[in-house]
């Protein structure tokens, strides 16, 4: 059958992916790019084939308009681990604090594979990546000063970020067991620096507190919007020290999330220039048309019909041999040649027919 690629939406006024960014490229110093994941299983379809457009993008940047391309992966090992109710009240352990017994803590057994991924796509591009996990990006004195800044700015900012609930939720873990009320601690006063107490309750070892201030390390969570701003004003403000810029880089999910950022960078008094670039590869969508989706996986048979490697990049070299991520990259990265071929989703049966399966 042979494929129609329409030039859809913006792809009718856009013929090179490059021109969409190099107006704000220009003299720029480094260019970074920002992809994230949750390690809460192996990476699907769609997250191998999200990597390589980011590295693809980036090695075209850097060729066409003279970039210094890198890429920061974030490691959300903050993600949810191990769970349990109690009287209806949901509490959590972080995957960083979820025991694993061949990796130590749970995060670990999946990001073996993400940075695996990372290199061997660097590698291909020639574009250097580092990690930073998201126990680093809390514990930054800049960071936590900013979320002070967001979380005294909540009753304009809640109902934006956070649509549905309103409110933010700064979520602190039990020294004993590391488990966390998922509605998060309750407001209990100032520090003398300008920080905030939180009271918090565990079922199993009573209440404690959390403080959230510039100058102590208190492990803290707090709802993922909140969490994303803070990250973007944060390397907004460390690239303009250096000349640098941003790219955010998405999978095309995200779009909405990415709106209410624009919006919300615009209430904090950021102006529109200063803002991230951004990027968002295609959707892997499974035979429903729905995305496949990594939160569907844990403890679910969601996937058990599809074959294996579509959800667990673990099993791509099982199945295809050594050379399988060269035939990845050949096809990704082409995409970006063809602004049509990147401004749409694609379906694991596409994928099938590529492969030979």
């Amino acid at each position: 059958m042979k494929k129609i690629l329409p030039p859809i939406g913006i792809s009718h006024t856009t013929h090179r992916i490059e021109d969409l960014y190099h107006n704000r490229l220009g003299d720029k110093g480094p260019l970074i790019f920002h992809p994230a994941a949750q390690p809460n299983s192996f990476p699907h379809f769609g997250t191998v084939t999200s990597l390589i457009s980011t590295f693809a993008l980036a090695k075209k940047l850097k060729m066409t308009c003279g970039v210094d391309s890198r890429v920061l992966f974030w490691e959300l090992e903050n993600a949810p681990g191990d769970t349990y109710e109690n009287n209806g009240t949901v509490y959590y352990r972080m995957l960083g604090n979820t025991p694993c017994a061949e990796h130590g803590v749970s995060s670990e057994r999946h990001l073996v594979e993400f940075r695996k991924l990372l290199k061997i796509f660097s590698e291909m591009s020639g574009v250097p990546f580092t990690t930073w996990s998201y126990d680093e990006f809390q514990s930054i004195p800049q960071v936590r000063k900013i979320i002070l800044e967001l979380i005294d700015r909540e009753t304009d900012l809640a109902p934006l970020l956070c649509p549905s609930e309103k409110r933010f939720k700064v979520r602190f873990f039990c020294p004993a067991c590391h488990f966390a009320e998922k509605q998060g601690g309750h407001f209990a006063g100032l520090t003398a620096d300008g920080g905030r107490v939180y009271q918090c309750q565990c079922p199993a070892h009573g209440s404690y507190e959390g403080v959230l201030s510039v100058n102590n390390g208190d492990l803290f969570d707090i709802n993922t919007p909140v969490r994303a701003l803070a990250r973007e004003i944060y390397y907004i403000r460390k690239m303009k020290m250096v000349g640098g810029q941003n790219m955010m880089s998405d999978g095309a999910d995200w779009v909405q999330y990415a709106t209410l950022n624009m919006e919300a960078l615009l209430r904090c008094g950021i102006p529109v220039e200063d803002h991230p670039l951004r990027f968002f590869s295609p959707v892997i969508l499974d035979e429903y048309g729905a995305k496949l989706a990594k939160s569907a996986q844990v403890g679910s048979d969601r996937y058990k019909h599809l074959a294996r490697y579509n959800v667990d990049s673990t099993h791509l070299e099982r199945t295809f041999g050594d050379d399988i991520y060269n035939r990845l990259w050949n096809e990704v990265s082409g995409w970006l040649d063809h602004p049509r071929k990147v401004f749409r989703n694609y379906t694991i049966k596409y994928f099938e027919e590529l492969l030979g399966r």
